[in-house]
């Protein structure tokens, strides 16, 4: 099963952790309901999507070039992204 998320935050939410969280909490209840890998496809250069990823306990498994990717609306472009895994188990626990 294959879902996109498409991370949009309001500016002023920016920088605040809320995508970590927000991430977290997603990320733990895919494993609770069975999931056994999770993957995030993160453009080169988008540093706060590669922080977040960083955060959750994301491994790099390296970078797809010139993916393609539909835009609604708008024309298609192409860009490198980064390939990221995390599996059960190691996703940090909040202290």
């Amino acid at each position: 099963m294959a879902l996109e998320l498409p991370p949009t935050l309001a500016p002023e939410a920016r920088g605040s952790g809320v995508a970590t969280r927000a991430g977290r909490r997603f990320c733990a209840a895919l494993f609770a309901a069975g999931c056994q890998r999770i993957e995030a496809l993160v453009m080169v250069g988008n540093t706060p999507s590669d922080g977040v990823v960083r955060r959750l306990g994301f491994s790099l498994e390296g970078t797809r070039r010139s993916v393609l990717i539909p835009r609604l609306g708008l024309e298609d472009r192409r860009l490198d992204v980064q390939g990221w895994s995390l599996l059960p188990g190691e996703l940090p626990r909040v202290s």
